[in-house]
């Protein structure tokens, strides 16, 4: 699935529509997860836009690696914040959710030297706890709706049953 939207991006940049390209790739990313070839490819893009934050942020978990590559997850971190947090949180999505000991060499080493390991995993705790309360406000809400409509049952049943022996008497 990768190599068919790599393929697509790649056509946009030659087509000079990096903006399409970069799009294309950060939906894939989104949608479908980790990906280190479209990491490294979204990093390309945007540096070649001229955008080396946004590079930064996709290389930092990407296998590639060098001057431009470290340039650029530098001015990442600089712009991402103080604390680890802070600048866990400016990571794409698929790369909190993805397993640290699963990304490649590169990518592990930049974590680890930037102390990002414990934030990119809070982050994903924090995500998970929003999640189950998000969970339980939802379970609530059936809840109610079906307690409401259970009483609307009741009510025009009795309704219903009270007509019933109004007609019969009258």
């Amino acid at each position: 699935m990768s190599s068919r939207i790599l393929q697509l991006a790649r056509q946009d940049v030659e087509r000079g529509d990096h903006w399409l390209a970069r799009q294309r790739l950060a939906s894939h990313l989104s949608t479908c997860g980790y990906d280190p070839e479209v990491l490294s490819e979204l990093g390309q893009i945007c540096l070649a836009m001229h955008d080396a934050n946004a590079a930064g942020k996709y290389w930092l978990a990407s296998p590639v690696s060098g001057a431009k590559v470290d340039d650029a997850v530098q001015t990442f971190v600089s712009h991402a914040g103080t604390s680890p947090a802070q600048i866990a949180s400016a990571l794409p999505p698929a790369v909190r959710r993805a397993a640290i000991d699963a990304l490649p060499d590169a990518a592990r080493q930049r974590i680890a030297a930037l102390g990002l390991e414990n934030a990119i995993l809070e982050a994903r705790r924090r995500k998970s706890a929003r999640l189950d309360v998000s969970n339980a406000r939802n379970s609530n809400r059936v809840g109610i709706v079906l307690f409401v409509i259970v009483v609307a049952m009741f009510v025009t049943g009795v309704f219903t049953v009270v007509r019933g022996i109004v007609r019969f008497f009258c």
